[in-house]
């Protein structure tokens, strides 16, 4: 190709045939399959999750399979994280990446990046032991804790969000707060929808 390759999303529901098309995509435009679904990145889960076989594997390259256990978490932030660098060095090689899964939150957090507002810092990792629990930090968590006067200044946001409600006209104007003041501001407005939704889904809290 002498133009860039587009990214390909193939997106559905288990056993509709996305693994088949996928290498078929990838055989005859020379792409790789990344895997989008938040099951299929645990080891030993090959059956369960209709994960593509050894022999499907072989034939293209796969990304994003195996590659935690499952005493480890594996959120979206982490999907993005390493799914973002992969998509760029297939793109500048010239190689169509294929994004293939059911994980709609996944595959829509590469789309539109607003969906994970800043307010993630530090991911767990949870091991079987409840005593071996220990932090890992994300990249950009070399930030210091709010002090007094950040966490003032959060409520006075916090409260100037709830007082334009009402007279808001389009969900524009929350687009540039954290996804956590959000959740935040959900909470007092209408709790029950608060208590459904994770507080990094900020296109839903929005909504």
């Amino acid at each position: 190709m002498s133009t860039a390759p587009p990214v390909v999303v193939i997106l559905g529901s288990t056993g509709t045939g996305k693994t088949k098309l996928s290498l078929e995509l990838a055989a005859r435009y020379g792409g790789e399959v990344i895997s989008a679904d938040s099951m299929q990145v645990y080891t030993g889960l090959d059956i369960v999750t209709a994960k593509a076989t050894k022999e499907e594997q072989q034939q293209v390259v796969h990304h994003l399979l195996s590659v935690v256990t499952p005493d480890q978490a594996f959120t979206v932030t982490h999907f993005r994280e390493r799914v973002l660098p992969i998509i760029d060095s297939l793109l500048a090689a010239n190689r169509m990446p294929i994004v293939v899964g059911g994980t709609n939150y996944y595959i829509e957090s590469i789309l539109w990046r607003v969906l994970l507002g800043e307010g993630v810092k530090r991911e767990r990792v949870r091991l079987r032991s409840a005593t071996e629990m220990r932090d890992v930090a994300e990249p950009d968590a070399k930030q210091p804790k709010p002090d007094g006067a950040v966490a003032a200044e959060h409520d006075n946001v916090l409260q100037r969000i709830l007082e334009e409600l009402p007279a808001m006209e389009s969900s524009d104007a929350l687009e540039a707060h954290d996804s956590a003041l959000l959740h935040r501001a959900l909470q007092r407005v209408d709790t029950e929808s608060a208590e459904r939704l994770h507080p990094n889904n900020k296109r839903k809290i929005i909504r």
